[in-house]
């Protein structure tokens, strides 16, 4: 009986370590593209070096970030080259 209650909790603790995992990415994925929303609305509104840089950091983030597995190491090279070319210095 001892034996089962442990398998019982151990089984517990893990789907919720499992379960919590899970749902901290998500929070993490929904932050990281909220993040780039409200960059680019920034950098919309006012073209500034500033709010490109931020725009420029919030889309590094998201790209090295683990919310697009299932994109390809060529797509990602893809985003990555167009991020490389957006310029932010004044001209």
């Amino acid at each position: 009986m001892k034996k089962i209650s442990i398998v019982f909790v151990a089984s517990a603790l893990i789907g919720l370590a499992v379960t919590g995992c899970k749902k901290e990415k998500a929070v993490s994925c929904e932050a990281a593209i909220q993040r780039v929303v409200n960059a680019s609305t920034a950098w919309q509104s006012e073209q500034s070096v500033a709010n490109c840089n931020s725009y420029k950091s919030a889309l590094q983030d998201l790209i090295n970030s683990s919310c697009f597995s299932s994109l390809s190491q060529e797509q990602k090279s893809g985003y990555q080259e167009n991020l490389s070319g957006l310029d932010c210095e004044p001209k």
